[in-house]
């Protein structure tokens, strides 16, 4: 019964995998998680994040820095500046969000990943990386 659960599942992420282009697929997976109320609620988080903590220090800023180059090197799209602003902005503004959590490791790849899929939108990406850290992996 579990393998054909997990063959079900399966079978339907490869369907949204190949049916639906990039950009319906970041609406599919705002809209499932809950990151679209989110970001109604709350239009313009990262600047308005990033602008209230302007001139406070972030404790993760230097190790967000030193794994933004880290991210994907190879990947053409990762090496524009204006690429990792958008990165550095997104994983900023999470860090100053949610202090207790702060910068983790391996966020870098994981918003980098949000990022192309949502076409470099920063909110989308933010919603997005805050749903699923909060409410799917660490619920509660």
């Amino acid at each position: 019964l579990l393998l054909a659960s997990l063959f079900d599942l399966l079978s339907l992420w490869l369907l949204f995998m190949c049916l639906l282009p990039l950009v319906r697929l970041c609406r599919v997976w705002l809209e499932c998680s809950g990151a679209a109320a989110k970001k109604a609620r709350s239009p313009n988080i990262v600047q308005t994040i990033l602008q209230r903590n302007a001139s406070k220090e972030c404790p993760s800023l230097r190790e967000i820095e030193q794994d933004i180059p880290r991210t994907f090197p190879e990947h053409p799209l990762l090496k524009s500046q204006a690429f990792r602003t958008s990165m550095r902005n997104v994983l900023l503004a999470y860090a100053y969000h949610s202090p207790e959590v702060g910068y983790c490791q391996s966020l870098n790849f994981v918003t980098a990943f949000l990022l192309l899929v949502s076409q470099r939108s920063e909110d989308d990406s933010f919603w997005l990386l805050a749903t699923l850290i909060e409410d799917i992996l660490y619920p509660g």
